[in-house]
């Protein structure tokens, strides 16, 4: 039973294979009774013909219906909506295929390689430079008042050597021996004053300056100053020759515009050279109608006096002024001073 049953599996298998050639011939066979009645005889014939020798019928199997397009069920409301679909990811770019290599045989262009650059030429080195000469800053003023008043002219010749010090000197000539300050210390017998030194040179002064912004020649400056001058001082019956020797102390300030300056400032000194005259009786035991005075240094007081009268009468003390100024050898200075810088 077991063996039967497979063979008519393995008959209905190859019934099944056989299946699309028997449909082929249906369709010839209708189409042949359709042209004629002669052509119908013969395709039965034919049809027939190829049945009898011993075709093996075929099974036929129910044909397919064609499923039936079923729409999406709808969304049920309050469903959460699906996430869009994500967009398709961009394709790579082609790759261009490398070139092709030349065939063999082919003539090739050879390679031109560029010259080699020429090889630096030794050059001598240049000669050194000479260094330039730099001046120091320097700087001239002249006092125009104390010119005027005093009749002294003073040229101030400063220089600067170092950024925040300076060195300047002070040549002192005497062009007025009888300035305006003498005749109103004097009175109406007047005084002279002449230079004792080479021609109206009386002397110089020399002072170191400290310039407090630390930069010289411009703005506040402190001197350490030292004057040494000498004079020769005249009356109408009396002269007296004295030498200046003064240590200041001098605060000031130098105001610029450009290559012009003006400085003004004062200064406090003590006198070094305390020369005193005094004048003192000849006789003193001499009746008071008949005494008569004669200059000394032998005195007392710390002085330098002159006489100013223009006759010696007996009896009569002399007038005299004090070239030391009368301030027991305190001595003062005062500045204005306009001139270059360069």
């Amino acid at each position: 039973m077991r063996e039967v049953a497979n063979r008519h599996a393995r008959g209905g298998l190859r019934a099944g294979a056989e299946a699309p050639k028997a449909g082929i011939i249906r369709p010839m066979r209708l189409e042949l009774s359709r042209m004629s009645p002669r052509f119908g005889v013969l395709a039965l014939l034919v049809t027939n013909g190829a049945l009898a020798q011993g075709t093996p019928p075929t099974a036929s199997f129910p044909d397919t219906p064609p499923a039936t397009p079923t729409s999406a069920p709808a969304a049920t409301p309050g469903a959460p909506t699906p996430p869009p679909a994500t967009a398709p990811a961009p394709s790579a770019a082609p790759v261009r295929p490398p070139a092709a290599a030349p065939p063999p045989g082919a003539p090739t262009q050879p390679i031109v390689e560029p010259p080699p650059p020429p090889e630096p030429i030794d050059e001598p080195p240049p000669p050194p430079e000479r260094p330039r000469r730099t001046l120091p800053q320097m700087s001239v003023r002249i006092d125009p008042f104390n010119l005027l008043i005093d009749g002294d002219l003073g040229i101030e010749l400063e220089v600067a050597v170092l950024k925040f010090m300076t060195v300047e000197l002070v040549p002192d000539f005497v062009v007025n021996d009888s300035p305006p300050t003498f005749g109103y210390l004097t009175g109406p017998h007047g005084l002279t004053r002449k230079s004792n030194g080479w021609g109206p040179l009386a002397g110089t002064s020399v002072d170191v300056g400290f310039w407090l912004q630390g930069k010289a020649l411009d703005g506040n400056v402190i001197r350490l100053m030292f004057t040494d001058y000498g004079y020769k001082y005249a009356a109408p019956l009396d002269s007296v020759s004295h030498a200046e020797r003064v240590l200041y102390g001098y605060f000031g300030t130098n105001d610029r515009w450009g290559a012009f300056s003006m400085e003004f400032g004062i200064g406090l000194g003590a006198d070094l050279n305390k020369q005193r005259r005094c004048y003192v009786p000849d006789n003193p035991n001499a009746p008071a109608d008949q005494v008569t005075f004669h200059p000394t240094n032998q005195c007392d007081e710390n002085a330098l006096f002159l006489r100013t009268d223009r006759t010696n009468v007996p009896g009569v003390v002399p007038p005299v002024i004090d070239l030391s100024g009368g301030l027991a050898g305190i001595r003062l200075l005062g500045r204005i001073s306009l001139g270059v810088v360069f």
